[in-house]
């Protein structure tokens, strides 16, 4: 229920004035927007009241009571006399100043100046975005919030939705275009001039000892999800020259102005080129070049091989057996102690490519460096004879690390080959060489040693990082 403070009587366009006001206050508490005080509201609330003056006469409040209770009673009169009464006796006294089964709106209802403001409030400004009803109704406390959606925002989530569709459309399109090029693609002839994905190449007659463990061997019958080509064998015979850390014969002769790491690199560059001359067979049939280690334990002694002389044999074109003794022969006389003033340990063996990770183009692979920026991670195996079983080398992605760097080398180092060698065993023992050629080694040297902690935390073989100082 609520309570209209008590005011003295007086005039009834006074009574009237003071009966809006209150209105006013009363509701403004319930809605915070109606302190603006709308004058529509305050005109709908005086024309309520002038209606009951012209209708019954004046409007007069009692005046007395208490002033805690702040609750009083209103009496309406046809004449210039006022009647008053208290608490919930105003009703009463109102209907007893008319006529006996008036059916008026004030006799009919029991709080008349309560109602009726209330009712014309109901058609005031809150309401008047609503539809108008045949029932008066509050919408004090059910009002809508405006929305805060403007014509810029549906703008913009319109230009989204519209490029989200476009962007959709167009990965569609491109994923329908690469569908239809992988089919033809399937359909068309592959060759080694052609050929564009990375290809693992392994001799026919090694597929069974180094084909990666976990995957059928596939055959030209039978290829399953592989797609095999047949190449010409390349009857390639790799020798690997590996030399160790200087040493002086006679420590007692040997000069403080010498600088052994030097000497020796000249000594290794002049041997290389006196074989090359001992050859004398074309530059197709020979290939090879001197690989300088490039950590800084190479000049303090502290690697297994600071050097390395590699030689590319095609056996095609020559007696390979032939020209590797001639080019070993004329290699360890030029490094002759008696010659140098030093000597060193020598491993001089021949190699068989076993498998190979290439990236195209394939039809021509040339064996020397393509580039001032080329380098390669080297990584020495020593295997006991009897170790070397089909268990163990169809496994040699893992144990080589080839598949560490495979993954690891990113396309700015130019990974253009992992090559797998196996050499013949001697006295009991054989050695693998994993050999990883990178075009833009020396430009991206950071990302190309990326992978080489890990492969030496294993603690298997000898890696090495190398670049080319002289090649034929």
């Amino acid at each position: 229920m609520i309570a209209f403070p008590s005011c003295s009587s007086g005039s009834t366009r006074g009574n009237i004035n003071s009966f809006a006001l209150n209105i006013l206050v009363i509701t403004s508490v319930y809605d915070r927007n109606l302190v603006e005080s709308d004058c529509r509201v305050r005109c709908c609330v005086m024309l309520a009241a002038k209606t009951y003056a012209s209708r019954h006469g004046t409007v007069s409040r009692g005046t007395g009571g208490t002033s805690s209770s702040r609750s009083v009673g209103v009496s309406f009169s046809r004449s210039s006399g006022t009647s008053s009464s208290r608490g919930g006796g105003g009703a009463a006294a109102s209907r007893g100043s008319h006529a006996q089964g008036c059916d008026c709106e004030v006799c009919a209802s029991e709080f008349p100046l309560r109602t009726h403001p209330f009712l014309d409030m109901s058609y005031s400004r809150l309401n008047q975005d609503q539809k108008p009803s045949s029932t008066s109704k509050f919408s004090f406390f059910s009002r809508k919030k405006p929305s805060s959606h403007t014509p810029a925002h549906t703008a913009a989530a319109l230009a989204l939705a519209q490029e989200q569709r476009r962007a959709s459309a167009r990965a569609q399109l491109q994923a329908q275009q690469e569908a239809e090029a992988m089919a033809r693609a399937l359909q068309e002839p592959v060759t080694l001039g052609t050929l564009k994905q990375d290809s693992l190449m392994i001799p026919v007659a090694k597929m069974k000892q180094f084909f990666p463990a976990g995957h059928p061997i596939p055959t030209i019958a039978s290829q399953g999800r592989l797609r095999l080509l047949e190449a010409p064998e390349h009857s390639i015979h790799v020798v690997f020259h590996m030399m160790g850390s200087a040493v002086h014969v006679n420590a007692a002769l040997r000069s403080p102005l010498l600088d052994s790491y030097a000497h020796q690199r000249e000594c290794v560059v002049k041997a290389f080129k006196a074989a090359v001359s001992a050859a004398n067979v074309g530059a197709g049939t020979l290939q090879g070049m001197v690989l300088l280690n490039l950590e800084r334990g190479g000049e303090m002694g502290a690697v297994e091989f600071p050097f390395m002389i590699v030689w590319f044999v095609d056996g095609r074109q020559c007696d390979a057996n032939q020209l590797i003794g001639r080019v070993r022969q004329s290699s360890l006389e030029t490094l002759d102690p008696m010659k140098t003033g030093f000597t060193c340990s020598h491993y001089f063996d021949t190699f068989e490519e076993v498998a190979t990770l290439a990236r195209p183009p394939l039809e021509k692979m040339q064996r020397k460096p393509s580039s001032a920026h080329t380098g390669y991670i080297i990584t020495v195996f020593r295997v006991f004879e009897g170790n070397d079983g089909v268990k163990f080398e169809r496994n040699w992605l893992g144990w080589t690390g080839a598949r560490t760097l495979y993954k690891s080398l990113t396309s700015e180092v130019g990974l253009k080959r992992i090559t797998l060698h196996k050499s013949s065993p001697q006295n009991g023992t054989l050695h693998y060489v994993l050999m990883c050629d990178c075009t833009n080694f020396l430009t991206c040297f950071n990302k190309a040693v990326k992978a080489v902690p890990s492969l030496r935390m294993r603690l298997c073989g000898d890696t090495g990082l190398y670049r080319p100082i002289c090649s034929l």
